[in-house]
């Protein structure tokens, strides 16, 4: 997935787009790395199901921004 997919997935959202192949799928980024599992449904979109630890880290605030730099 990108990387603002890869985001969102984190958040817990839904990636709508064109994933072939409803069912159960290992999702990794673009560098390959896993991120977890998700489900893919009829119309084509990604829901996370399953995450590993590090790719909630990428839902987390950058503290650079937050601290208005």
């Amino acid at each position: 997935v990108q990387p603002s997919q890869a985001l969102a997935l984190a958040r817990g959202q839904v990636v709508h787009g064109a994933f072939p192949n409803p069912g159960e799928v290992a999702i990794f980024d673009r560098a390959g790395k896993a991120l977890g599992l998700g489900l893919v449904d009829e119309t084509g979109a990604l829901r996370p199901k399953r995450l590993f630890i590090w790719t909630a880290h990428l839902a987390k605030p950058d503290p650079a921004l937050s601290a208005g730099m």
